[in-house]
């Protein structure tokens, strides 16, 4: 009986709650009609405190917003506990709004669990001004187009060790690929080459990355900032997680920050000359250089670290599953490959233009599986108003990126992955491309999109070149189903999943590439 009248209890507040919540959504938008202001965007009434958190698809948020904008249109406003936010459901919208007010949408708004989670120092999350234009100018000295033209030696050499690492243990395909990626980047930015087996420095990156892609995202922020006593509860106490994750996530970002500069800087003081991103910022102020601009010049490069080795690693997994399961995609990709290169040597970059149909493979990729379907939140400086719908100063603004790139009438059949429609005539259509926003949107695109794009290119190439994915069979020789699963976060990729990798002929010596040469410095007008 006791419980009977307590859920009494519950749904009657609850009831008297939500009408309370109509009530005043009802007032608040007759009260602005009346005094001549413009109406907020549209969207789900929240609920009392809530908003519309027990709505929203937890594990793909993305879905629930396309999902929503059949209903409210392309641009509508949610309440996630006490946080409002804008998304963005239309590539125009974004387009209009994100790169062509750039000025107004640059900003990042408050992230409760930016600081506890020790990512303060990622320039990604930083707010719009001085700190975030300093350390986007030093990236952009290593990254921009023309200079990364200079990587591609190096891509290459990693990418064909990739190949050579996968067949060595094929089962181990997913430590490989991130092998692969954080090789990259370290080579890039600490001249540093990782270890044959297990790296810490690698393993510390993987480890801190993937506590803060939980823990960044709105919905997460949104439960913290409203219940931030979450992060002073003992954390033996139930569901406190967050709070250790939290902690972890802090140690993680300090060590790396500190450690691999601190590698880097041993070098450039025992007289190193290599290039790379740390040795040459330190040498353009040498003599001149306080802690304050070490310090920045140590985030930099985490972030630059973190950024890259990310995005590559979530893009190659996706496309191991996308080969997986399209076989005939694979084989199409393939026999362009021998068209082209021949079997004699490996794809260079300098073939790049003449593989369009493996530069449709790779934008099939990020169009069916954008890295961050989210991407980042920016955040308004003034109040705007967009076709007569009021957008106040400090909103939260989502670009639901899934949902552009799963448009029906951009992309027919969505779900289904068909490189071709990258075509017209028979040549690549590069009005209808979605490189460019996989990286995001006005000032705060991916600066190291050229570099993201040329290692993704050179590794997909390099293993349709040379191995043939297909299916995991088990003793008895039958094929081995699975249902793909998928981390969720700021970031997106599938989970390791079963299959077979094989060489479609005699692997060439890597060493023997012609790809061997790296060179690169910094600009500095």
């Amino acid at each position: 009986m006791s419980s009977s009248v307590n859920l009494r209890v519950v749904l009657t507040l609850a009831a008297v709650g939500a009408g309370m919540t109509v009530a005043v959504n009802l007032f608040e938008g007759q009260w602005r009609k009346a005094r001549g202001f413009l109406p907020l965007p549209p969207g789900p009434i929240p609920i009392p405190f809530l908003g519309s958190v027990l709505s929203i698809d937890a594990s793909r948020p993305w879905v629930t917003y396309a999902d929503w904008a059949a209903r409210y249109g392309d641009i509508f406003m949610i309440r996630v506990l006490s946080q409002d936010i804008i998304v963005i459901n239309s590539e125009k919208i974004a387009q209009d709004l994100l790169d062509r007010r750039s000025a107004v949408y640059s900003d990042r708004p408050y992230i409760a669990t930016r600081d506890p989670f020790g990512w303060s120092f990622n320039f990604g999350w930083t707010s719009y001004g001085d700190k975030w234009r300093s350390q986007r100018r030093m990236f952009h000295q290593v990254f921009r187009a023309d200079a990364a033209l200079a990587f591609r030696p190096l891509q290459l050499r990693k990418a064909r060790q990739l190949v050579s690492d996968i067949l060595k243990s094929p089962v181990d395909y997913p430590l490989h690929i991130q092998r692969f990626s954080a090789a990259v980047i370290m080579s890039l930015v600490y001249d540093y080459e990782i270890a044959p087996k297990r790296d810490h420095l690698v393993e510390l990156f993987e480890r801190g990355n993937s506590l803060a892609m939980e823990g960044l995202t709105p919905e997460t922020a949104s439960v913290v900032a409203a219940f931030p006593f979450l992060l002073s509860l003992p954390e033996w106490f139930p569901g406190c997680g967050i709070r250790r994750k939290a902690a972890l996530s802090k140690k993680c970002a300090i060590q790396m920050i500190s450690e691999p500069f601190e590698y880097a800087a041993r070098h450039e003081a025992n007289g190193s000359t290599a290039p790379a991103m740390a040795l040459d910022l330190l040498r353009s102020t040498k003599g001149d250089s306080g802690p304050l601009y070490q310090q920045l010049v140590k985030e930099t490069c985490a972030t630059t670290f973190v950024a890259g080795a990310e995005s590559s690693t979530s893009t190659l997994h996706w496309f191991l599953l996308a080969m997986l399961q399209h076989p005939e995609v694979q084989q199409r990709a393939q026999a362009e490959i021998d068209a082209v290169v021949g079997t004699n040597r490996l794809p260079e970059f300098d073939d790049r233009a003449s593989l369009p149909y493996v530069e449709a493979v790779l934008r099939e990729t990020l169009r069916m599986y954008p890295v961050a379907p989210l991407g980042l939140p920016h955040a308004t400086t003034i109040d705007d108003v967009y076709e007569g719908l009021f957008i106040p100063k400090g909103s939260a603004v989502v670009a639901n990126i899934w949902a552009m790139h799963h448009n029906e009438e951009m992309y027919p059949e969505p779900n289904v992955f068909k490189p071709e429609r990258f075509f017209a005539n028979g040549e690549l259509n590069d009005e209808k491309s979605t490189a460019s926003h996989s990286f995001g949107f006005g000032r705060r695109m991916c600066p190291g999109r050229y570099v993201a794009d040329a290692s993704a290119w050179a590794a997909i190439v390099s293993i349709l070149a040379q191995l043939n994915i297909s299916n995991a069979v088990d003793e008895q020789g039958r094929v081995i189903n699975f249902t793909p699963e998928f981390t969720c976060g700021v970031t997106t990729a599938p989970v390791p999943f079963p299959c077979s990798i094989t060489p479609r002929r005699p692997v060439m010596d890597i060493g023997k590439a012609s790809a061997t040469g790296f060179s690169h410095g910094i600009s500095q007008g």
